[in-house]
């Protein structure tokens, strides 16, 4: 008796990646340029600020501006870091966060609003259903998304 044995295929679907560039001298042009991912997280939050045609997007301590194509810190806008946008196909993205816990983040984002976070914010406009009022979320539901994420 032979086994049935069925392959999936792999899409040709796009998706857009953001990097930004980690040699020590970004800016030095004998340097090798390497590029870093940033985290699948900051991806999708970075990509949606672009798609919103917005002129930056905050994330810890660094501003991208995407006019100037650019990351800097917010203590020190002259450390900047070339960023760029690359649209790959999904069959040559492995998602290296699935494989692993990514770094723990060593502070919170920025103070921003009500909620200290331009991230939390956004989250709470996008989920609006989940309060039931202006003072009393829905926790059952909100644990049960976060633990869907995890």
């Amino acid at each position: 008796m032979s086994a049935n044995i069925t392959t999936a295929t792999i899409s040709n679907k796009k998706k857009p990646l953001w990097f930004y560039q980690s040699n020590q001298n970004p800016f030095d042009p004998n340097e090798t340029k390497e590029w870093e991912l940033y985290s699948e997280f900051e991806n999708e939050y970075i990509e949606e600020a672009y798609q919103q045609k917005e002129l930056e997007v905050h994330l810890q301590n660094y501003v991208i501006d995407f006019k100037r194509g650019i990351q800097y810190t917010m203590n020190d806008t002259n450390k900047q870091k070339p960023v760029k946008r690359e649209v790959v196909n999904t069959s040559q993205y492995i998602r290296t966060e699935r494989f692993s816990y990514p770094d723990r983040a060593n502070r919170s984002f920025i103070p921003y609003g009500d909620y200290f976070s331009p991230f939390i914010e956004h989250w709470r406009n996008r989920n609006q259903a989940l309060f039931k009022s202006q003072d009393e979320p829905n926790w059952s539901t909100i644990v049960e998304q976060a633990r869907k994420v995890l």
